[in-house]
């Protein structure tokens, strides 16, 4: 094995690193939803394409997260066409597979598994750069002309990679709020209590007729018992309304 190859090998084991980081970020393998269907009939309308698939690649496996014209299933990743061309930058459209050296001896166009003729994708590329997998079109005939707009393609990919990265936020803003919720709960049993024996203390004293001959005193008292009730309004404020 020559430097290069070695090379090579770190670079592609980092890349694959960072993807399965991503993936987990985003909670994508779990992400499938009535949004994400949605998106990819209308990319099937616009496109003129029969059939349409949201493809993530993991580090063995290409997942369909959604699929418009037949189910979406799961298959290696040598065997996907999608990681053959994952971190193309561009919209890749070829109007033959069967024409095209990337995918000639792939067994969705050899017809072990499909036979894919038109084949077109756009990467899904992460906020933080890092490509997760790719919208494909295909068709099982060929499509001489290609792809009218490919530009549309990549627009309905960013979408795509929108909808992933949107419901990753509203996961860890969920997330965050249980943690102050928690927080808060916490900080307020562990002021209530003590405050509130203060707060009896501080009545009792204030009943002691001995107060009213010690005019300062009377007013130390007074005041601490305004700060009490403060305190109180203060986490009653904080307290999380019951659900």
């Amino acid at each position: 094995m020559t430097p290069s190859s070695d090379v090579d090998r770190e670079d592609a084991s980092r890349e694959d690193s960072s993807r399965e980081s991503e993936l987990n970020r985003l909670g994508a393998l779990a992400s499938s939803g009535a949004d994400l269907q949605e998106l990819v009939a209308l990319a099937a309308r616009v496109l003129g394409v029969p059939k349409v698939a949201i493809n993530l690649i993991t580090d063995d496996h290409q997942h369909q997260l959604a699929a418009y014209g037949f189910d979406p299933g799961i298959c290696t990743r040598a065997d996907s066409m999608c990681a053959a061309v994952l971190t193309e930058p561009a919209p890749v459209v070829v109007p033959d597979a069967r024409e095209d050296d990337r995918f000639a001896s792939n067994p969705f166009v050899t017809g072990e598994i499909g036979e894919v003729r038109f084949y077109a994708s756009a990467p899904l590329v992460t906020l933080r750069g890092v490509y997760v997998g790719r919208l494909c079109a295909f068709d099982d005939v060929p499509h001489a002309d290609g792809l009218a707009s490919p530009e549309t393609l990549a627009v309905l990919a960013d979408r795509v990679v929108d909808i992933l990265e949107m419901r990753a936020q509203a996961r860890e803003l969920a997330r965050t709020r249980a943690r102050v919720t928690e927080f808060v709960n916490q900080v307020n049993h562990d002021i209530r209590n003590p405050l509130t024996a203060l707060l009896a203390s501080v009545e009792l004293l204030e009943s002691e007729p001995a107060l009213t001959e010690v005019a300062s005193l009377e007013e130390l008292i007074t005041r601490a018992r305004r700060s009490g009730e403060r305190i109180t309004a203060l986490l009653d404020d904080l307290t999380p309304p019951p659900v």
